[in-house]
C-alpha cells in the first residue's frame, strides 16, 4: 500500500477489496482509509472475483491490479505511466516489466526483468510474460470483451488476453513497474498451471485441442526434465 500511496503523480485511485483476512490485514487498510476511493473486507469466490468487483468499483480509464505480494518499483511509476497512456488513449493494454524477489521483510532480487515486446504467437505457444502488474489495461477492453473469468483460477490474466485476441491493440514500455514476491503457483505447482494455460486456450478457441494438448505435454515434460538437471548439478 505504501508503494502506491507515495506515488509522486496523484491524478489515480486506490481500490483495495480483500477476501476477509482475519490476520490483521483490516487494521491496516483502515489506518490509509482516508486516502483509498473504495475499499472492503468481505468474502469473494478467488482472486478473478476480487479484480472483477475491483472493476466495478473504479471508475479510471485504465487499470492496473496490483496483488498483496506485490509493490511498485519506485515512486515514479505512475508518473511515467501516465505519460506513455497520454499518448496512446485508443490502446487496450500499455505495458512494462517486473522482476521477482523474495519473501523476506527486507527482499532480495531473485531474477529478471520479465517482459518483452508483445508477439501474439509467443503469448500464445509460450506463454510469454504478459505481467498483469506491469500492465495498465483499458476500461474499454472489459466493456468489449467481459471481464476475468472465475473459473480461471490460476490463468485468469492469460485467458483474459487470449479473448482479446490477435488484433489487442498493445504497446510494451521497457521500464520497471513492479516487483513480485517469489513462489507463486506457476513455481510452486508447474504442472497445474501448464494446465490452467492449457485450458485457458482451449476457452479462448486459438488453438485446436489436439495441438494444445501437445503443446500442453511438452511444456509439463520439458520443466520436469529442467528440474531434474537442476536437481543432479
Amino acid at each position: 500500500m505504501q508503494s502506491v500511496l507515495s506515488q509522486n503523480f496523484d491524478d489515480f485511485e486506490y481500490i483495495v477489496i480483500d477476501g476477509g483476512s482475519g490476520d490483521g490485514t483490516c487494521n491496516v487498510i483502515e489506518k490509509y482509509s482516508d486516502r483509498l476511493a473504495y475499499w472492503h473486507s468481505k468474502p469473494d469466490r478467488g482472486l478473478a472475483h476480487a479484480f472483477n468487483q475491483g472493476i466495478e468499483h473504479s471508475k479510471g480509464k485504465w487499470l492496473i491490479f496490483l496483488n498483496s505480494d506485490d509493490f511498485f518499483v519506485d515512486a515514479s511509476v505512475l508518473g511515467k505511466f501516465a505519460t506513455e497512456l497520454g499518448t496512446r488513449p485508443d490502446f487496450d493494454v500499455v505495458y512494462g516489466q517486473i522482476d521477482i524477489v523474495s519473501r523476506e521483510t527486507i527482499p532480495q532480487y531473485k531474477g529478471g526483468p520479465y517482459g518483452k515486446p508483445f508477439k501474439w504467437w509467443r503469448f500464445v505457444v509460450v506463454n510469454d510474460v504478459l505481467p498483469h502488474p506491469a500492465a495498465a489495461t483499458n476500461r474499454a477492453l472489459f466493456e468489449r470483451i467481459g471481464v476475468f473469468r472465475e473459473d480461471m483460477s490460476i490463468a485468469l490474466d492469460h485467458e483474459f488476453f487470449l479473448r482479446a485476441g490477435p488484433d489487442m491493440k498493445i504497446k510494451f514500455v521497457p521500464f520497471l513497474v513492479a516487483s513480485m514476491r517469489d513462489g507463486g503457483m506457476s513455481k510452486v505447482n508447474p504442472g497445474e498451471s501448464f494446465n490452467h494455460n492449457h485450458q485457458a486456450r482451449l476457452a479462448a478457441n486459438v488453438l485446436s485441442p489436439r495441438l494444445s494438448r501437445l503443446l500442453y505435454y511438452y511444456q509439463v515434460t520439458r520443466s520436469m526434465i529442467g528440474r531434474l538437471v537442476r536437481r543432479q548439478a
